[in-house]
């Protein structure tokens, strides 16, 4: 989903990383991941439900993922783009809090302290990719645009 990317590559800094690590002792050594292949195996992860091991590929390991999936909770940044995905279909839809549905659950699923952070960023992601699904799906009926989606699938 492009439009939650370009959030998401505003919020970690994506043009201010460096290509090789600066702390490696010779000033080179191999490329940095991108965090765009990273962030699509994350997305991929979420929406399969799969390990990050099933998911990963030549190009990116799972050991990547998992500790760029670290920086990034740590970071806080799953919570930041929830709140930039639910004021932008504040501003154009307008959120009607009187349709909001509630599961009802009364306990909280368990979680080990050190990956509640993991959780968290995920739970937010999910949220965040539900919120911009349903604006565009809202907004391509109300509005027109250039790149307007002809089908209702969204890809």
């Amino acid at each position: 989903m492009e439009p939650l990317w370009v959030e998401f590559a505003a919020l970690i800094g994506v043009d201010e990383r460096p290509e090789f690590a600066p702390s490696h002792p010779w000033g080179c050594h191999r490329r940095r991941i991108g965090d765009r292949v990273v962030f699509d195996h994350v997305i991929a992860a979420l929406v399969h439900g799969s390990g990050y091991e099933r998911i990963a590929t030549l190009g990116c390991s799972d050991r990547t993922i998992r500790r760029r999936l670290d920086t990034w909770a740590a970071a806080g940044h799953g919570r930041t783009l929830l709140r930039l995905s639910l004021a932008a279909y504040h501003r154009v839809i307008g959120l009607d809090l009187d349709d909001l549905s509630v599961d009802g659950a009364i306990t909280k699923a368990r979680c080990a302290d050190k990956r509640k952070a993991i959780v968290k960023f995920y739970l937010n992601l999910a949220a965040a990719l539900t919120v911009i699904r349903r604006l565009i799906n809202r907004a391509r009926t109300r509005y027109r645009w250039p790149t307007r989606p002809t089908t209702r699938r969204l890809r």
